[in-house]
C-alpha cells in the first residue's frame, strides 16, 4: 500500500478535521435543540397537571367542606336522632336548591349503615354498612371514595361520607355524591396543538377522566404495552414527565400524584408536534454545512501546500530523537491511548510495540495517586511527574521514573500526551537497602540502650545474691532460694545476650556447647509467642557438643520458627523440631559441598504450611527477600540464619513443595564430649589485700561488690561519682593497685575516665565493665592498656578471677 505524502495527509486530515466537527456540531446543535424543545414541553406538562390537580383538589375539598358544614347543623343532628329523615331530607333540599349543584345528591344513612334519605329517593333503605366510605365515617373519619359507575345514569360518580355526632355519640352519616361529568368537563377543556390533552388515571391504572369517553373505566393504562415507562412511575406516586408510546404513537407527558384522592393527572403530547420546528432548522444546518465545507476544502489544501515541506523535515528530526534515546518516549493521544513508542520503550517493557500500541498506560504508582486524578491533572495543562510501578504484582515489576507532558495545540487545547521513562528499579531498590539498614541501626541503638539498662539491673542482682550466699547462718531453703535466683538471672543475661545479637553490639565467642538445652529453650519460649491453633512438637534426642555461641544457636531456631508459624497462619498446623546425631560419610560430603566427614548433629524444622514455589526456595536466603506484605518482614530472618551456619561450619537446606509445607535441615560439625559451664560456678574465689577504687553510677550496683570484694579481703573505695573518684586518684595516685569503672557514666564516659587516669599514672591495672562491649569498645580500651573488660552482669568468681589475671 503507498505511503501517504505530508501534503496527502495534511489535505486529508484538514478534510477529516473539518467535516467531522462540522457533522457533530450539526448533530450537537439538532440534538441539544431536540433536547430544549423536550424539556420545556416537559416542565409545562408538569406544571400543567400540577395546576389541574391543584383545581381537582380544591374541588374535592369543598365539596367536602359542605358536607362537614351540614353535618355539624343542631337542626340536623337533632331530627337524625329522632329519625325524622324525611324532615331532614326536606331540609337538605333547600340547601341543594340554595347551592344549585346539579352535579351533586345528598343522602343519609342511620348509625346502622341504612340509607334512610336520598335527594334523588334512589337509594333509600340501600344498606351501605360494609362500604369503606362508611366504615371511615363510623370510625370518625371524612373519606372521600370512588369513582363509582351510578346505577342511574351509567356515569362516574365520587362519594363523600361525613360522620354525624350527637354528644358523641354516632348517629349517622352525611353522604354527598358528585357526579365525575364535572370533573371530566373541567379536565376536557384542557388541551394544547392537535394532540395535547389531560387524563386522569387511579391507583388501578384505569382511567377516571379521559376526553375519549370509551377509554373511562375500560381501559387500564399500567397495562398498556409501551407506556411502562411512565406507568412505573405512576405506580410510585411519582411526579415528573416521561416518554412512552401509546397505541403506536410516542408521547411525552408530565405527570403528577394526588395525595388527596391517589389519582394521577397526566398530561401529554404527540413527540412528532413537539419537535417540528426541528424541521425547518435541520435543512438550513445541512445547506450552511455544505457550504462551509466547500469553502474549507479549498483553504486546507492551499495551507497544506505551503507547511508540509518545514513541518516534513521537523518530523524526520523527531523520528531520530525516538529511535535513539536511551530514554522510553511513548506518545499518547488526547484520548489517553498510545499511538506510538520507541525501541527503548520496548525493550525497557519487553514487550514490542503492536502489543502496546493502541493500550491506555497503566499509572500504578508508588504514591498510590488514582490514575484518574493523574489525567484530570494532566488535562488542566499541568505535567505530571513520579513514579509508575510497571506489573505491581509480578516479583520482578519494574519502577519507572515518569513524566507526562502535555502537548497543547496553538489554540491551547490539549491534542496529546508525551511520556518520558527511565528505569529506576535497581535504585529504588538500593535506596531501600540504604533505608532498612538505617533502620536497623537505630533498632539497634535502642537495643543496646536496653540492654545496657538491664544489665545493670542484673549486676546489683548478681552482686546482692551473691553477697548473701556469703551470709554465714543462712537456713538452706534461704541458700537454696539464692542459688535459684542466681540461675534465672543468667537466664535474664542470655536474653540481654540476644537484644545484643540483635543490636549487633555484642562480641560473639565459639566456645563447646550442647544445643540440646538451647534448642528446649528456644522451643519452650516459642510455645508462648505463635498462636494456639499451631503445634509444637520436638524430639531432641542429641547429646553431642559443638562450638558456638549459645545465642546464635537460639537465634537460628526461633528465626525458622517464626517463619513456619507465619506460613501456617491463619490456618492450623504443626511445626516438628528434631536434634539427631549425624555421621557424614564421603559419599554425603561429597553432594553436600561446606561440610567434611565426621560426626555432626542434624537440626530439623519442618512445617505443615502452605509451602513455596521453587523460583521463591531459589532466593529465601537473598537478604531483603520476602514474601510477607508490606511492613510484616524485613526480608533478613533467613539470610541471617544463612550466615549464623556458615559460621559454625555448617550447611542449611530447604525442601519445600507448594500445599505440602516446608523443611529446613541444618548439619553443624560436632566435637568431642568436654566439660560444660555450669550456671552457678562452684569454684573457690580467689582473693587478695590491694587496694581497688571502685567506680559505677548505679549505689545498687558499687554496695554489693564493694562488700564481696571487702569479704575477698581487698581494700575497696567505692564511688558513684566518677569527677570525685577522679580527684581522689589525682590526689594520691600510689594509694591504689587496680581500678574497676563503669563505662556508661553521666559527667564522664568510663574510657574519658580510664583515659585520665592513665595520664597521672601510666602503670595502674584498668577493668572496665559495661551493660554491652561492641568491637569498637575492644579497640578503643586496647589502645590505652586497660587489664580487661568484662561484660554486665558479672558473677563474683569472674570479677574475682579478672582481678587476679590483672596482678598475674
Amino acid at each position: 500500500m503507498h505511503k501517504l505524502t505530508l501534503y496527502q495527509k495534511m489535505i486529508l486530515g484538514g478534510i477529516i478535521a473539518i467535516v467531522l466537527p462540522l457533522f457533530f456540531m450539526g448533530s450537537i446543535v439538532i440534538s441539544r435543540l431536540s433536547s430544549s424543545l423536550l424539556d420545556i414541553f416537559s416542565d409545562r406538562a408538569v406544571i400543567t397537571a400540577e395546576n389541574l390537580a391543584e383545581i381537582i383538589t380544591i374541588t374535592l375539598k369543598r365539596e367536602m367542606d359542605y358536607a362537614s358544614v351540614i353535618s355539624v347543623d343542631n337542626s340536623l343532628i337533632e331530627l337524625m336522632s329522632k329519625k325524622k329523615y324525611a324532615t331532614a331530607m326536606e331540609r337538605l333540599k333547600k340547601v341543594y336548591t340554595r347551592i344549585k349543584a346539579d352535579s351533586l345528591a345528598f343522602l343519609i344513612a342511620d348509625a346502622d349503615g341504612i340509607v334512610r334519605a336520598d335527594i334523588d329517593q334512589d337509594s333509600v333503605n340501600i344498606d351501605i354498612s360494609k362500604r369503606n366510605y362508611f366504615l371511615q365515617a363510623k370510625g370518625g373519619s371524612t373519606s372521600i371514595e370512588g369513582p363509582f359507575i351510578s346505577r342511574k345514569n351509567n356515569q362516574g360518580i365520587l362519594v363523600i361520607a361525613h360522620p354525624v355526632y350527637k354528644d358523641k355519640e354516632f348517629i349517622g352519616a352525611f353522604i354527598i355524591t358528585l357526579e365525575m361529568r364535572y370533573l371530566v368537563a373541567m379536565i376536557s377543556s384542557v388541551s394544547n396543538g392537535k394532540t395535547g390533552y389531560a387524563y386522569v388515571v387511579n391507583n388501578e391504572g384505569y382511567a377516571v377522566i379521559h376526553p375519549q369517553k370509551e377509554t373511562i373505566f375500560n381501559e387500564n393504562f399500567y397495562r398498556q404495552k409501551g407506556m411502562e415507562s411512565i406507568t412505573g412511575k405512576l405506580k410510585k406516586n411519582e411526579s415528573g414527565s416521561a416518554a412512552y408510546t401509546y397505541k403506536g404513537v410516542k408521547k411525552l407527558a408530565g405527570f403528577t400524584h394526588m395525595k388527596f384522592t391517589g389519582w394521577n393527572v397526566v398530561y401529554c403530547k404527540n413527540l412528532d408536534e413537539i419537535l417540528l420546528p426541528l424541521k425547518a432548522i435541520k435543512n438550513f444546518v445541512l445547506l450552511s454545512g455544505c457550504l462551509f465545507l466547500v469553502f474549507a476544502v479549498v483553504i486546507t489544501v492551499t495551507i497544506a501546500f505551503k507547511i508540509s515541506m518545514p513541518a516534513q523535515k521537523s518530523m524526520d528530526q523527531f523520528q531520530k530523537l525516538l529511535e535513539h534515546s536511551e530514554y522510553a518516549i511513548l506518545i499518547m493521544g488526547a484520548n489517553r491511548r498510545i499511538s506510538h513508542i520507541n525501541p527503548a520503550a520496548e525493550k525497557m517493557l519487553g514487550r514490542c510495540s503492536k502489543e502496546i500500541v493502541g493500550t491506555i498506560p497503566a499509572l500504578d504508582n508508588t504514591n498510590n495517586t488514582p490514575p484518574e486524578t493523574i489525567w484530570e491533572e494532566l488535562k488542566s495543562g499541568r505535567i505530571w511527574s513520579g513514579n509508575v510501578v510497571v506489573n505491581p504484582h509480578d516479583p520482578e515489576s519494574l519502577t519507572l521514573a515518569v513524566t507526562i507532558i502535555p502537548v497543547t495545540d496553538v489554540s491551547g487545547n490539549i491534542e496529546s500526551f508525551l511520556e518520558v521513562a527511565h528505569d529506576i528499579t535497581q535504585e529504588l531498590k538500593m535506596q531501600s537497602r540504604l533505608a532498612q539498614s538505617q533502620k536497623m541501626e537505630a533498632l539497634g541503638t535502642i537495643a543496646g540502650g536496653i540492654a545496657h539498662d538491664f544489665n545493670n539491673i542484673l549486676s546489683a542482682i548478681f552482686a546482692y545474691t551473691e553477697f548473701s550466699l556469703e551470709v554465714p547462718g543462712n537456713p538452706p531453703e534461704t541458700q537454696k532460694n539464692l542459688t535459684s535466683l542466681l540461675t534465672v538471672s543468667e537466664r535474664a543475661s542470655d536474653l540481654v545476650n540476644q537484644i545484643l545479637t540483635f543490636s549487633r553490639r555484642n562480641v560473639q565467642e565459639l566456645r563447646p556447647l550442647a544445643p540440646r538445652p538451647i534448642i528446649k529453650e528456644a522451643v519452650r519460649m516459642l510455645r508462648s509467642t505463635i498462636p494456639a491453633e499451631i503445634e509444637l512438637q520436638t524430639s531432641i534426642v542429641s547429646d553431642a557438643m559443638i562450638m558456638a555461641d549459645p545465642v546464635q544457636i537460639h537465634q537460628i531456631v526461633v528465626n525458622i520458627c517464626t517463619n513456619a508459624a507465619h506460613a501456617i497462619k491463619p490456618n492450623t498446623g504443626t511445626i516438628e523440631v528434631t536434634l539427631e546425631d549425624l555421621v557424614v560419610d564421603e559419599e554425603f560430603a561429597h553432594m553436600h559441598p561446606g561440610i567434611k566427614p565426621g560426626n555432626h548433629i542434624q537440626l530439623k524444622i519442618s512445617d505443615s504450611g502452605k509451602g513455596m514455589e521453587q523460583e521463591v526456595v531459589d532466593r529465601i536466603f537473598e537478604p531483603f527477600f520476602t514474601t510477607k506484605p508490606a511492613g510484616e518482614g524485613t526480608g533478613l530472618g533467613l539470610s541471617v540464619v544463612h550466615g549464623l551456619v556458615k559460621k559454625l561450619g555448617g550447611i542449611i537446606t530447604v525442601y519445600s513443595k507448594t500445599g505440602e509445607g516446608t523443611s529446613f535441615t541444618i548439619i553443624i560439625p560436632a566435637i568431642p564430649a568436654q566439660p560444660q559451664e555450669n550456671g552457678v560456678s562452684e569454684a573457690v574465689c580467689a582473693g587478695g589485700t590491694e587496694r581497688i577504687l571502685l567506680i559505677d553510677d548505679e549505689q545498687n550496683i558499687v554496695e554489693p561488690i564493694t562488700k564481696i570484694l571487702t569479704n575477698l579481703g581487698y581494700q575497696v573505695s567505692m564511688f558513684t561519682d566518677c569527677v570525685k573518684a577522679l580527684d581522689a586518684f589525682r590526689q594520691a595516685p600510689d594509694a591504689f593497685d587496680l581500678v574497676i569503672t563503669d563505662y556508661s557514666m553521666p559527667k564522664m564516659t568510663g574510657f574519658e575516665f580510664a583515659r585520665s587516669i592513665k595520664e597521672l599514672r601510666n602503670d595502674i591495672r584498668i577493668i572496665v565493665n559495661s551493660g554491652y562491649i561492641s568491637q569498637e569498645i575492644y579497640d578503643r580500651f586496647a589502645d590505652i592498656g586497660v587489664s580487661s573488660i568484662l561484660k554486665k552482669p558479672i558473677n563474683k568468681y569472674q570479677l574475682a578471677d579478672a582481678i587476679r589475671k590483672a596482678f598475674a
